[in-house]
């Protein structure tokens, strides 16, 4: 049985190594890391019920586990925290020199073109949480149909607007501002704009001038049927391997193209003249390559002031991520980061509080 055991710590260490490899590794070099990237939380949790056994033992072979979570450090600090979850409160001390800013997939008002109920949960969650800056990704304001502009501009006093749409369609990325803007810009994801896309303002605030981006990158666009086979699959309840395959290749030319797309973010960050926010839906959580990549020389609002044991801002049936993040260049102070972990949308708004040095 410990022989059995040391063979198990072995492998487990190994998975929990690849895992880590995944975060660092680009997926268009060798794309088996990225899957593995995505076992992050379990294989970091059979590693650490290793360790306690081991531990236990007074064996040695507790420095198998230990070194492996030890080499995870980076990728466990921006999925976990131990401090005490955060609740929705007033800026800290009502400080003028403090930024709100707020990323929020809002599902297109769950896929509503008319005020809903849940579409008008999702319009009292933002209100209650009065950022000064709202970065809204699946936002749309269709004429003559349900649009929530007005009504968000004036429950936040947010007179300045953006909106950058998909395919010139309704749907797109929106950011709503306190703050005067003196420029905007999108930034196209393909030669013909269609599809994901990031848009990025250019806000003034006590003479200061920063650059807030949000993202949208690409999404493994799985149908419901597919979450239903994949819940079937871990419960043991079906056998079937062939939408297995189908949901892989989704998986893996997903991993392709949000690298790609934070290839073109990163360029054009290199030539922002300000310090800058980077905020939206990522797709893929602190354990993958695309949110690392992105985060290089930047600050995670979630690490340095995240709260929660496991943080989740995706909850699509069995699917718990943490997907939508803020990045803060080095010229901000930050005081907060809260998810707010109510079912509006099928993502957790998530804001932090900030200062310009």
């Amino acid at each position: 049985m410990i022989k059995l055991l040391k063979i198990i710590s072995i492998l487990a260490c190994i998975a929990l190594l690849l895992s880590i490899l995944g975060a660092y590794v680009d997926p268009r070099s060798f794309w088996p890391l990225a899957f593995m990237s995505l076992a992050y939380v379990p294989l970091l949790a059979g590693n650490l019920l290793l360790l306690t056994y081991w531990l236990i033992k007074w064996s040695r072979f507790a420095l198998i586990p230990l070194c492996c979570i030890l080499l995870s450090w980076p990728i466990l600090a921006g999925s976990f925290s131990l401090s005490k979850r955060a609740s929705l409160s007033s800026k800290q001390e009502a400080n003028d020199s403090l930024i709100r800013i707020m990323t929020y997939n809002v599902h297109a008002f769950d896929e509503a073109f008319r005020e809903t109920s849940q579409s008008k949960k999702v319009l009292d969650l933002i209100e209650r949480i009065q950022p000064d800056i709202a970065c809204l990704q699946e936002y749309h304001g269709v004429p003559d149909h349900f649009n929530p502009t007005d009504s968000l501009k004036r429950i936040l006093n947010t007179p300045h607007f953006h909106h950058a749409k998909f395919n010139g369609g309704g749907l797109g990325l929106a950011i709503f501002s306190k703050y005067p803007i003196v420029g905007t810009g999108l930034i196209k994801f393909s030669e013909d704009g269609d599809g994901n896309h990031g848009v990025y303002i250019d806000v003034i605030k006590n003479d200061k001038t920063f650059r807030i981006y949000t993202v949208h990158l690409e999404s493994i666009r799985l149908r419901q049927d597919q979450l239903n086979y994949m819940s079937q699959v871990i419960k043991g309840k079906t056998k079937q391997l062939r939408p297995s395959k189908k949901i892989g290749g989704q998986l893996r030319r997903a991993f392709f193209e949000r690298a790609g797309q934070v290839d073109i973010v990163k360029q054009h960050i290199a030539t922002c003249p300000y310090p800058y926010i980077v905020c939206g839906d990522f797709n893929d959580p602190p354990s993958s390559y695309a949110f690392n990549e992105m985060a290089e020389g930047m600050q995670s609002t979630y690490r340095k002031k995240g709260s929660g044991l496991y943080a989740v801002t995706l909850h699509k049936g069995f699917l718990r991520y943490q997907i939508d993040h803020i990045l803060v260049s080095k010229n901000f102070d930050v005081y907060s980061h809260v998810i707010i972990p109510e079912q509006a949308s099928d993502h957790y708004p998530v804001y932090a509080d900030l200062a310009l040095k």
